[in-house]
């Protein structure tokens, strides 16, 4: 990450992008505490918070598993994985896609281990962020006097707003969060706005805290939404975990030629065996369509450029991936 930077869209600004980026996590937190978290108090008791786990799903193949939450339902004890997910456009296609997205039952399998019961299923929490768009469609009348504005944001009540200056004694200071083309107002980035001039309530600290407690509670409760409990299908569980294990013996199968390939032009053994190129073409086809939309491949380098390829680690454009699971006991 120190040596590529972070990946932004064309004309974007890095560091801007990571200012809002950082301001949408917050905003995000703070808005699903004021007005999600009761409700989910009401109805589940937590459980545990993205709980490490291995499990067995054969013999050779270990699925690493951390689970947003674990909840128990307070109406009938049943108990459920949570999975928080965001999303720009919760429309239905989004909704029924996790009806048979079979990788998020596979984590049931782990829990339901540890804690020796069967589940009722899983549930879903979408984050709503906001499409994300470019910048002279959305903030055409935006006061920056840093610098130009350029690039993409996300189009979020949570972090952009309208204002209208103070001109005492006739206008005060005011602020909207809905579109407005009314005179004298424009839209502002709400992390960065100093609302020292407005009446803070007493337990407001920074400029966001201050922007979603003031927000009306409809205004937030459309940032999120829940999809209904996708219940437990034992079959449909099974037959994922058989199609998991063949792909990650498949991929180690590929993976163990293109070592042998490798190792034999090294030692000049076995001339006859495929090289490494035409290991990579049987067992890792490309998927060119993918390439550049929705937007480009950071592996684009890797596949397209040949030096790069040849020596990965020294173009300074990747490293070896380091497992981001603890290492826990493996639960057979």
């Amino acid at each position: 990450m120190d040596q590529r930077g972070i990946a932004v869209e064309a004309d974007s600004d890095a560091e801007a992008v990571i200012d809002e980026q950082r301001a949408h996590i917050e905003a995000m937190i703070r808005a699903w505490a004021r007005v999600r978290l009761p409700r989910w108090l009401e109805q589940y008791e937590v459980i545990e918070v993205e709980t490490e786990d291995r499990i067995a799903l054969s013999n050779d193949v270990i699925l690493a598993v951390r689970a947003d939450a674990v909840v128990r339902r307070k109406s009938d004890s049943r108990m459920f994985v949570v999975n928080f997910k965001t999303v720009a456009n919760p429309d239905e296609r989004w909704l029924r896609s996790w009806e048979v997205d079979m990788q998020l039952m596979t984590e049931l399998l782990a829990a339901e281990r540890r804690h020796g019961k069967v589940f009722g299923g899983v549930i879903i929490e979408g984050l709503k962020k906001g499409a994300r768009v470019k910048v002279d469609r959305y903030l055409k009348e935006i006061r920056d006097e840093s610098k130009e504005v350029a690039g993409y944001i996300d189009r979020s009540p949570l972090l952009y707003g309208y204002k209208c200056d103070a001109d005492p004694p006739l206008i005060p200071l005011q602020y909207q969060w809905e579109s407005t083309t009314r005179k004298g107002w424009y839209k502002f980035r709400t992390w960065r706005e100093d609302f020292q001039h407005a009446v803070l309530m007493p337990t407001t600290h920074t400029a966001l805290e201050y922007w979603v407690n003031w927000l009306p509670e409809e205004v937030l409760e459309n940032l999120f939404v829940t999809v209904p409990p996708i219940m437990r299908n034992e079959g449909m569980i099974e037959s994922k975990v058989r199609q998991i294990v063949a792909m990650e013996r498949t991929v180690h199968k590929g993976v163990d030629d293109i070592n042998t390939s490798i190792w034999n032009k090294q030692h000049g053994m076995h001339p006859t065996w495929p090289n490494v190129t035409e290991q990579l073409d049987e067992h890792f086809p490309q998927h060119e369509g993918e390439c550049l939309w929705p937007s480009k491949c950071p592996c684009w380098e890797l596949c397209w450029e040949s030096q790069t390829a040849n020596d990965p680690a020294a173009s300074g454009l990747y490293q070896a991936r380091v497992d981001h699971h603890a290492k826990v006991n493996s639960n057979g």
